[in-house]
């Protein structure tokens, strides 16, 4: 893959691990940024204990477990799932938010970065909690709460008296699957504006994609992630056939089969489409059917520029880098966060690890 020399690069080194945080015993955990990229969080281990670390700065205490970090949609805010002494309990910028109990999934945060919800249980029974509120019905399972993105819905896929069911504000959408028949349902996905809910079921070892409680079309061998188009009108999923994975818009089955097909991504002006695909034992990132940049090992979530003409994508051989319009732009790196493109829509903007030192690196666009 060709490597741009004349690329305007700046890295901001966020926190070099050391003084105190960076002992050959320590090691770095997952690294997340803010939207917008304007903050940098990640988890640290040592032999002892966990600790919160953003934009250079413990976070809170220690404890024997920390989970992975979630940013408030305006970034404003950080929560984390903490273990101590068996117990569960979230941690909103180091401060308790909410009881501490057997277990608790990842949390969620409403659209308004307000509040948050998640999955949290005791014994053999999960229930919802809802900002400060505990839903009073409890289940015998449960995935993890989905808002929609004007934050009036939260669906949620439970079990309960041997089936499994996606629920949305408290109401059923659709059948239930029995459990016994190893029935399935995918975490929802809502249309932007929020009417319309997308999900995928597996009845009796065939896969369905669902809208609003009703099959989309026939039943087939495997179902991607569904995505909706910005605007709502166009919704776009990977599907397994007997030639391999295809890409189907609306029903409509693309003619290009490979061996593996990730999750599509549209662009903002919902007229392009990028989606990362295996080809010949290796995988490529694909742009309207056209192949961007070379092969590579491994590939993360493709970003468009907000005016949808340029894109890019982390790539993995040995280390990450980016990849832009099909050129690899310098620097290599572990565990990199996704790519975010910066308020101002000049940059692209993620964190990764180099040399043991958690970096926020700004790439102009």
């Amino acid at each position: 893959m060709k490597a741009c020399k004349s690329c305007l690069v700046m890295y901001i080194l966020v926190a070099a691990m050391t003084a105190g945080c960076g002992e050959k015993d320590e090691k770095l955990g997952a690294v997340v940024v803010s939207n917008g990229g304007g903050s940098v969080a990640y988890t640290v281990e040592t032999k002892t204990a966990q600790f919160l670390m953003r934009d250079g700065e413990r976070v809170g205490g220690e404890y024997e477990k920390v989970g992975m970090p979630v940013f408030s949609p305006d970034g404003s805010s950080l929560a984390i799932v903490v273990t101590e002494g068996g117990k569960r309990q979230v941690m909103i910028d180091g401060n308790p938010a909410g009881r501490k109990r057997s277990g608790i999934g990842l949390p969620v945060w409403h659209p308004d970065s307000k509040s948050l919800a998640y999955v949290a249980w005791t014994g053999k029974k999960f229930v919802i909690v809802n900002g400060e509120a505990e839903q009073a019905e409890k289940y015998d399972a449960a995935l993890a709460p989905v808002f929609s993105p004007d934050g009036k819905s939260l669906a949620i896929v439970i079990e309960v008296n041997g089936e499994r069911m996606l629920k949305v504000n408290g109401a059923q959408m659709g059948d239930a699957l029995p459990v016994a028949e190893n029935g399935r349902f995918t975490r929802p996905i809502f249309s932007p504006d929020g009417s319309s809910v997308a999900y995928v079921v597996r009845d009796q070892g065939k896969v369905l994609l669902m809208r609003d409680g009703h099959p989309t079309g026939e039943e087939c061998n495997g179902v991607g992630q569904p995505v909706f188009s910005p605007d709502g009108s166009l919704l776009v999923w990977a599907e397994l056939t007997q030639s391999g994975w295809v890409l189907v818009k609306d029903g409509i089955h693309g003619d290009a089969a490979y061996s593996h097909m990730g999750t599509p991504v549209f662009s903002p002006d919902g007229k392009s489409l990028a989606v990362s695909v295996v080809k010949n034992s290796k995988r490529v990132m694909l742009r309207d059917g056209s192949q961007i940049g070379g092969t590579c090992r491994e590939t993360g979530q493709p970003i468009f520029s907000p005016d949808s003409r340029q894109i890019a994508f982390m790539a993995c051989e040995d280390k990450w880098f980016v990849v832009k319009d099909g050129v690899r732009l310098p620097g290599d790196y572990d565990r990199p966060s996704v790519l975010e493109s910066s308020p101002d829509g000049r940059q692209i903007v993620f964190a990764g690890v180099r040399d043991r030192k958690v970096e926020r690196v700004v790439l102009s666009w």
